[in-house]
């Protein structure tokens, strides 16, 4: 039967960004699945009697000293060993040419080697604030060590403004380094996750531009214009966070990798999950 519905109805009913179709892009589908997604989550939202918090208000929060200072040396020990790791520690190339970068998957292969990492990729309350947002009691969550050293920022393909997907998604990131305005801090437009005429005339735009493109792996332009930089720009709040932090936010809204010195390095626990909104009343 999924194959039967994924033959008629295409990715319309998934978590992907667009649909394929320029002809059903131009009447609006994409509309139409932004609007939906918003719907689905409003239902659910009442549904579970939950009260307004500053994630669904801003869009984000920042919890600082989040673990124990003594586990928080101890994972950045280990981050120190599993970055340098052969086996482990793979280069990650879709930043561009403007930041190196080499990724750690968390997952049940690394328990014995990095017990304190797998701790973290575990944690309980991590696990709580995803499910608590997401609106859901089962949830994949991926994890990752991330350790970023940055050549130049105007070659950094997550430095422009721009939307992870049409609905309501989450992100976290466990900082093991100070960050300040030199090193690519989070820029995150407030309140840029909730809903307006504009958003749904964007994401119209957007998918139209998509589905007439050949080239679209690499097609990066889901968010604000260049001519509208500068304004997102004066309005963002700029997380220059403390080590030990946690911040975890929705990433439907505008948001972007700040600019960053040559040389400058950050290393962060990343998490993400990416649930579809099509599937919200299932756990």
């Amino acid at each position: 039967m999924k194959k039967i519905l994924k033959k008629i109805f295409g990715n319309t009913f998934s978590g992907e960004r667009f649909v394929n179709s320029y002809f059903a892009n131009i009447f609006g589908l994409q509309i139409l699945r932004y609007l939906f997604g918003k719907l689905m989550y409003k239902l659910k939202f009442i549904y579970l009697n939950k009260k307004k918090s500053q994630v669904d208000n801003k869009g984000y929060i920042l919890i600082e000293n989040f673990l124990p200072e003594n586990e928080f040396y101890q994972i950045l020990e280990e981050t120190k060993y599993a970055l340098n790791d052969q086996v482990y520690s793979k280069k990650y190339n879709d930043y561009g040419n403007g930041v190196e970068a080499k990724h750690i998957y968390l997952d049940d292969k690394i328990k014995s080697i990095f017990p304190k990492l797998y701790e973290i990729y575990t944690n309980e309350v991590i696990k709580n604030l995803f499910c608590q947002y997401e609106l859901k009691t089962n949830i994949n969550i991926v994890a990752k060590v991330e350790g970023l050293k940055f050549k130049n920022s105007g070659n950094d393909l997550s430095r422009d403004y721009h939307y992870d997907t049409y609905f309501n998604t989450f992100k976290a990131w466990y900082f093991l380094q100070d960050v300040n305005f030199d090193n690519g801090p989070l820029n995150y437009v407030d309140f840029s996750h909730k809903f307006s005429f504009q958003r749904a005339f964007e994401e119209w735009k957007s998918s139209i531009k998509y589905s007439s493109l050949k080239d679209k792996k690499n097609w990066k332009n889901y968010g604000s214009s260049a001519k509208s930089f500068s304004y997102y720009d004066k309005n963002s709040t700029k997380f220059s966070v403390k080590k030990n932090s946690f911040l975890f936010a929705n990433t439907h809204a505008l948001h972007r990798r700040g600019d960053s010195i040559p040389n400058m390095k950050r290393n962060t626990i990343h998490f993400y999950t990416r649930e579809s909104p099509f599937k919200i009343f299932f756990n």
